[in-house]
């Protein structure tokens, strides 16, 4: 999961274990509560085992505004590329299969679907995504309606990506 820090001493992107809501507010106000707004990125890394990520915008689940003290999940848009290849649709967040380790248990959770292209290759892709937008699996087709026939009985509503569709 992707957290974004806004702080007058830097905005950060840290990236680590999925947390709910109620749990990172509380994890903030303890942070707080024993270090100073300077310090809390270098405490919450510690505490949870997060790593700063090297760029400071982008797409976060959460972001955490010490000058306010306010945790909040940002509105945002589906991005035009994943993995260097364009979105041509997307879903919404939802519930979608997850992707499985071999033994059987659930490696990752998907949360976003999206059909995407490559640049001088004939295939299409569906994109299986987790809460941060980051890619864990893919399936490859050879149309559009091929990949979303092939996700049909999920009753998908598909979003088109019109800037990569003009």
């Amino acid at each position: 999961m992707i957290i974004g820090i806004e702080s007058v001493y830097g905005d950060k992107r840290l990236i680590g274990k999925e947390l709910s809501s109620d749990e990172l507010k509380s994890i903030v106000d303890d942070i707080l509560a024993q270090n100073s707004e300077e310090k809390f990125v270098s405490a919450f890394c510690m505490k949870l085992g997060y790593k700063e990520l090297p760029y400071s915008d982008g797409y976060a689940a959460y972001i955490i505004d010490l000058d306010t003290r306010f945790v909040y999940s940002p509105s945002y848009t589906f991005p035009h590329e994943l993995d260097g290849a364009e979105v041509l649709f997307y879903t919404d967040k939802g519930v979608f299969p997850p992707v499985f380790y071999s033994g059987g248990t659930i490696a990752q959770k998907v949360s976003y679907l999206a059909v995407c292209k490559y640049e001088n290759d004939d295939a299409y892709y569906i994109f299986h995504c987790n809460e941060s937008l980051e890619v864990v699996a893919d399936d490859c087709f050879s149309s559009i309606d091929a990949c979303k026939k092939y996700m049909s009985e999920y009753n998908i509503v598909w979003h088109e990506d019109k800037q990569n569709r003009n």
